[in-house]
Formats: structure tokens, C-alpha cells, sequence
């Protein structure tokens, strides 16, 4: 898994946070849309890996979690905006399946509120009739 902070100077992570938010987001986003667009392989070799242990990792049903890059295991339930380029990179890979169902409980998630939330903690998930009032 892809790490979201490494040191510059000596090419090291400096913690174990992996995410395909904030920090992380864009690297995978323009991976697949370089291929897409140029068709280098060298792209999509290094794209696959990273996209198939965010899927076997990350996911959580319809929403991505924030994991430890070498274990695996979640250090957060906090889903932050910049998350939310998922879905439309899975349509352009193909698989608009799993992009309908992101986008429906995104969806959810904006009627709860006046005002699409930042972040979002998916172990306090609110229904829409609850919160709004």
C-alpha cells in the first residue's frame, strides 16, 4: 500500500497512515487517467498494485477507510471529501457497478446535511431524517 507522507530528504516514510484521500488522492487519480490517455503500461504497472491493495484494504463496503500501509489494519473511520474522486475513476476503469453504489450512499450522506460535510466519521453515519430538522 501507498503511504501519504514521506520524507524528501532521505526518501523514507516518516508514518504508517495509508489513504486514497488528502495527500495520496492525486497520485492514484492521475495514474489512471496518464494511462488512460497515453497508454504506457509503466503507468498501469504502477497504478494496479496500489488500486487492488486500496480495494482489499481500504474498502469498506460503498466507502474507503484509512489503513496502517504495512498491517493493513484501520487507523480511521473519517471520510475526508477528497475521497470522493473515487467513483468517477472506477467509471473510466470500467467498473460502474461499485461507482453507483459509492455514489448512492455519498448521496445519503448529503441529504443528512445542509452542507456536504468535509469529513465525515462512518462509525457515527446519521440518517437523513435524523439530522435534519
Amino acid at each position: 500500500m501507498l503511504g501519504s507522507h514521506i520524507n524528501v530528504t532521505d526518501g523514507l516514510w516518516f508514518d504508517n497512515y495509508a489513504s486514497i484521500g488528502g495527500g495520496a488522492d492525486s497520485l492514484y487519480e492521475y495514474l489512471a487517467k496518464a494511462w488512460l490517455l497515453d497508454g504506457d503500461d509503466m503507468l498501469m504497472d504502477m497504478f494496479e498494485p496500489a488500486f487492488k491493495a486500496t480495494e482489499q484494504f481500504h474498502r469498506q463496503g460503498a466507502w474507503h477507510v484509512d489503513v496502517n500501509m504495512f498491517s493493513g489494519e484501520i487507523v480511521s473511520t473519517v471520510f475526508d471529501s477528497l475521497k470522493m474522486f473515487w467513483p468517477g475513476m472506477l467509471i473510466l476503469l470500467g467498473d460502474p457497478n461499485s461507482s453507483d453504489m459509492m455514489l448512492r450512499e455519498y448521496n445519503r450522506m448529503f441529504a443528512a446535511y445542509p452542507f456536504p460535510p468535509d469529513q465525515y466519521d462512518l462509525l457515527k453515519r446519521v440518517s437523513p431524517e435524523k439530522h435534519k430538522g
